[in-house]
């Protein structure tokens, strides 16, 4: 199986997506998201995503009823879809066009890259007890018979001894992996008082999968949570009256775990306060909120 990268998933995805008046569901957001709906949304979005100039910062606007004329979906039906897909890095923020309030779409590529690669990879393995190996017969054949040997058997058979060729070492590292990203889980539910119920969803696995992989350690990590947990400001101290503590937003990139690790740094060396009495991040941070940019970490 080739090595999934971004490149390749983002070439997958402009080979995959829609054409004008052309509606296509690519199988594999089918399969990623459970509902037709959903796929066809996520796939018109991602096609007018990359029309959009570079200016745009892949930012663009429609209503709903624009999605009726072009899909055929009802404003209910694309609300559910917009709810589903916030998970995985789709955004909306309502801006006013020519004098009427419209929703501005927007795709954080990092969070949807990593959740879309991480389904491929669980996708293209399926358990061994249901595969079957078959035996090729190496000995000379008539040229007709060869023929006979499939394409898809030989793919079948290919990713069969793959499967079997499964190292130790590497097993080794999937469960290093996974139990890392389980006690940051854990430590940010603690820290945060998260109720029990509390679920390390297929987004916040992805997202600090990500960061791991980038080389941040797990110690950097919780700090860059405690960091998050001294802001007034993402503690709910706002204009919004908003938590904007999730794991999806702390290790969202790397440079957000390294902010918040400053935040931590700076709560450290000045007491939890600057010079005037204030907390700097709020004042950051409210400014952040006038210009929108946390108007999707709720949803």
């Amino acid at each position: 199986m080739a090595v999934l990268t971004q490149e390749t998933i983002k070439s997958l995805i402009r080979q995959l997506v829609g054409q004008a008046n052309i509606l296509t569901i690519p199988r594999v957001f089918v399969s990623f998201l459970g509902d037709h709906v959903s796929a066809l949304l996520l796939s018109q979005i991602l096609y007018w995503r990359g029309r959009c100039p570079s200016e745009s910062g892949g930012c663009f606007y429609k209503s709903y009823s624009d999605w009726e004329v072009e899909l055929g979906l009802s404003a209910y039906q694309v609300r559910r879809a917009l709810e589903k897909l916030s998970r995985y890095g789709v955004s909306t923020t309502k801006r006013k066009v020519n004098g009427a309030p419209t929703l501005h779409y927007h795709v954080d590529e990092e969070i949807f890259i990593a959740c879309l690669t991480g389904h491929l990879e669980r996708d293209a393995r399926p358990p061994l007890r249901n595969s079957k190996i078959k035996k090729l017969d190496y000995r000379e054949t008539d040229k007709s018979d060869s023929k006979e040997i499939s394409q898809s058997e030989n793919k079948e058979t290919l990713h069969s001894i793959k499967e079997t060729k499964t190292t130790p070492k590497t097993s080794q590292q999937t469960t290093k992996k996974s139990d890392c990203t389980e006690e940051i889980f854990n430590y940010w539910r603690t820290v945060m008082e998260k109720p029990a119920t509390t679920k390390l969803t297929r987004e916040r696995r992805a997202v600090i999968e990500a960061r791991l992989r980038e080389g941040y350690t797990v110690e950097q990590i919780r700090t860059a949570i405690n960091g998050c947990s001294k802001s007034r400001f993402h503690m709910g101290e706002n204009d919004q009256g908003r938590r904007y503590d999730d794991l999806t937003l702390i290790c969202r990139s790397g440079s957000k775990v390294e902010g918040f690790i400053q935040i931590y740094r700076d709560d450290e060396r000045n007491g939890g306060q600057n010079a005037n009495g204030t907390n700097p991040q709020r004042i950051v941070g409210e400014a952040a909120v006038k210009r929108g940019k946390y108007d999707h970490v709720s949803k």
